[in-house]
């Protein structure tokens, strides 16, 4: 019991003393700090960077985008997760087909979804938009009465 004693006798009691600053010494650890303090100042910057761009591009997003077509004479307007807030249409459009005037809409449609950096419509997107019961009830929708054949 007494080599007890005596071995916790050699433990401090009280607080130990911090090691002296290297920023303010010529310590030997003085080069390394300094070279970790640039290097998370490096990193520091690059992500407060990247992050203002990050959300430079969120809020470009969020208000949405324009695409246009047929030299700016079919616009379609997208919110920030590309969903179609309006479309306008230029009188050179008059005296297209409906396939003709399907196809630049959905080009603009693409082109304001690729400036938001969504993804672009693939080919085998388009191809369910030809089923004729998708463009009928547009059709109706649009007019209110049914497509005549």
């Amino acid at each position: 019991m007494a080599d007890d004693v005596s071995g916790a006798a050699r433990f401090a009691t009280g607080p130990l003393p911090l090691p002296e600053n290297p920023m303010r010494t010529d310590s030997p650890n003085r080069a390394a700090v300094l070279d970790i303090r640039e290097m998370v100042l490096t990193t520091m910057e690059k992500a407060m960077a990247d992050q203002e761009k990050a959300k430079a591009r969120l809020d470009a997003a969020s208000a949405g985008a324009t695409g246009e077509a047929l030299q700016g004479a079919v616009q379609v307007r997208v919110d920030g997760k590309g969903l179609v807030n309006g479309a306008t249409f230029g009188p050179e459009v008059t005296g297209m087909t409906p396939d003709e005037l399907r196809a630049e809409t959905l080009a603009a449609l693409e082109d304001a979804k690729s400036r938001l950096g969504l993804r672009t419509l693939r080919p085998e997107d388009l191809a369910s938009l030809d089923a004729r019961p998708v463009a009928d009830a547009i059709m109706k929708l649009l007019t209110g009465r049914e497509r005549e054949r």
